[in-house]
């Protein structure tokens, strides 16, 4: 029964692109098992909690990506009749975008796919399109600039990192000065993502974008937008912009609603994507919708998994479709049928503590789909606010938004 989704002649043989922390990436492979597939795994570093989901593992190297390891890699590839590349992760787009073409798969994007990974490059492509997005400049070792043409509050981010690390929201020379270094510099406790990657060590100075904080996973297949879903984003308290949770489905007007899919369709069309689910975040004022980011992968922190919960929709089933080139269907609720699922990542910071009996006194009559607790005892990173402890998937059947909102107001969140 589950290869009736196969076409003929086409193996039910997946490529996991690099797979990343087991917290945030193990549904992800349970999904694609329980769907029919089979996954290989080519990523940078061992082969360790993904072993019950894997049938065989290839260690690559991203940088420098030489025409061996990408030789090696289609050698792989051909050898185990892969027919589908899946990219969860930010970093690894653009070697992913290499292969796929080489083989001939469904192209992420009919442009450099650098555009959609690097956020210089992608402020310059959207130029004069339309979409709303934040004045920047770009510094580097290079490059200078007056600071007296700064206006405050300003946002300092680097250029090709990822999940909020090193972006600070600055008010001063000095803050300005200071956040520009850290952000050439930051990377994640223990890891060289930096050199694993080969980023760019750029930083954009942006203008602060007004409004509430949203992201929007879009499916899009041969250049045309199947659907989204709207996430609303809870964070720290500023000047920092760590992610503490994430709520599917969240109450937003009739005419904010035909902004957003306007905005999504204009954007996706500029940046000329054709294959992928897609990770935007923006920034919505009234009905007025400011481009933050787009990536050209799905979202993490457990946003598919909230919205699986909120609308009965498989990501998992979705990426491989569109991977593979095989029609999706559209099987899953409409947006006014679909409920509120939030999951919320219990955090220490520099001036509380979350405990478990906290935590659970919130979330009394509602319904848990996963709750990880103590799991994560790192030390805070110098270019975030937070340290994550675990992470609670819950719904309630009118009061979602509220319990959220509580447990991010008691950490310290906005």
């Amino acid at each position: 029964m589950k290869q009736n989704m196969f076409m003929k002649g086409v193996s039910n043989n997946l490529l996991i692109f690099e797979s990343g922390l087991q917290l945030s990436r193990e549904y992800w492979l349970k999904d694609f098992i329980d769907l029919g597939y089979n996954l290989f795994l080519a990523q940078p570093w061992p082969i360790t909690w993904e072993h019950p989901y894997i049938t065989k593992y290839l260690k690559i190297q991203f940088n420098p990506w030489t025409p061996e390891e990408q030789t090696k890699l289609l050698k792989f590839i051909s050898e185990n009749k892969i027919h589908g590349i899946i990219c969860l992760n930010e970093g690894t787009v653009p070697f992913a975008s290499d292969i796929i073409e080489a083989l001939g798969l469904p192209r992420f994007s009919g442009e450099n796919i650098r555009n959609l990974r690097n956020k210089k490059l992608m402020r310059q492509k959207l130029f004069n399109s339309g979409i709303l997005q934040p004045q920047f400049i770009y510094v580097d070792d290079i490059t200078t600039f007056e600071r007296n043409t700064i206006k405050y509050p300003a946002v300092v981010k680097p250029a090709e990192m990822m999940a909020s690390l090193g972006v600070k929201l600055v008010n001063s020379d000095d803050e300005l000065a200071k956040a520009i270094t850290a952000a050439q510099n930051v990377d994640f406790n223990g890891e060289n993502l930096r050199n694993h990657y080969g980023f760019d060590k750029g930083v954009l100075i942006e203008s602060y974008l007004k409004g509430k904080e949203l992201s929007i996973e879009t499916f899009v297949q041969n250049g045309k937008v199947i659907d989204f879903f709207i996430t609303q984003k809870f964070k720290c308290a500023e000047p920092y912009f760590d992610e503490i949770g994430h709520l599917a489905n969240p109450q937003i007007s009739n005419s904010q609603f035909v902004a957003i899919r306007e905005f999504i369709n204009l954007l996706h069309k500029n940046l000329s994507i054709l294959n992928a689910i897609t990770h935007t975040e923006v920034k919505i004022d009234g009905d007025q919708v400011g481009l933050i980011e787009i990536g050209c992968r799905p979202g993490g922190d457990l946003i598919p998994l909230i919205h699986k919960y909120s609308a009965s929709v498989s990501f998992a089933e979705v990426a491989a479709k569109i991977n593979m080139g095989i029609q999706v269907d559209h099987n899953w609720l409409p947006i006014e049928q679909r409920k509120e699922v939030a999951v919320f990542f219990p955090h220490d910071g520099a001036a509380f503590t979350t405990t478990r009996s906290e935590l659970e006194a919130q979330l009394v009559d509602t319904q848990i789909y996963q709750f990880i607790f103590n799991k994560n005892k790192e030390p805070i990173n110098d270019g975030l606010a937070t340290s994550r402890k675990g992470q609670v998937v819950f719904s309630h059947f009118h009061s979602t938004e509220d319990i959220l909102n509580k447990l991010v107001f008691m950490s310290g969140g906005i």
